[in-house]
């Protein structure tokens, strides 16, 4: 499932196998749990999609802290000695990799284009919390655009508005390369950028413009759709 999402724009995950341990461990062990948790994530993202996106990310992490509790084999621990030299080297390294190289980002780039996708994305931060105290970085590329001064403007009104520190760029050229250049030399630590839509045929043939952004920019990013 993970390789066909690729073809239409999406991005692996392991939700699947979340999901199945936390039916297992609730006691759905039938087909029916599996359709049942199938059907109800349908039904959010297609009727409640709205309100779920009104969902505080601070909430989500507590689920996910929580959820990685519940399904971690704490177990684990005690039988490492059954389990080959090479693979508790490979899963020790992981574990200690992800904790201590992940640090809270200091300077967000917010991908703008000046549509209401990347508008709406600067709202966000500029109402959200989770923001607070970081720098935000605004940059515009690709084509040059008459509004695009003005457009900056906006973004800078609206989140100066809020108490951000704003720094603006507007630089012509390949979007994909100007971005990852960017969050390379000004030290980005997160990215904010508007999926870009295209439809599955193109997608499966021409590739998509999201996925090579993720490619290049190499650092945490937060899709806006």
């Amino acid at each position: 499932m993970n390789v066909i999402t690729d073809f239409f724009g999406g991005m692996a995950g392991c939700a699947m196998i979340g999901q199945t341990v936390i039916n297992v461990k609730s006691g759905g062990r039938g087909r029916l749990s599996t359709l049942a948790s199938g059907v109800f994530l349908l039904l959010m993202v297609v009727f409640a999609n709205e309100w779920v996106a009104k969902i505080p990310m601070a909430a989500l992490v507590a689920v996910m802290i929580m959820v990685s509790i519940g399904t971690f084999n704490w177990a684990s621990f005690k039988n490492l000695r059954e389990h080959s030299l090479d693979a508790n080297i490979v899963m020790i390294a992981t574990v200690a990799v992800t904790v201590f190289t992940l640090t809270e980002p200091k300077r967000v780039l917010i991908a703008f284009d000046g549509g209401s996708m990347t508008r709406r994305g600067v709202e966000m931060v500029a109402a959200s919390p989770l923001f607070r105290g970081l720098s935000v970085h605004v940059l515009m590329s690709g084509k040059p655009r008459r509004d695009s001064e003005k457009q900056l403007d906006w973004a800078r009104s609206t989140l100066e508005e809020t108490g951000f520190e704003v720094s603006l760029a507007l630089i012509h050229g390949d979007t994909e390369r100007v971005i990852a250049q960017y969050v390379h030399e000004q030290s980005i630590d997160m990215l904010l950028m508007g999926a870009y839509g295209h439809s599955p045929l193109r997608s499966l043939f021409l590739g998509s413009k999201t996925t090579d952004l993720l490619r290049s920019a190499k650092v945490p990013t937060l899709l806006l759709r």
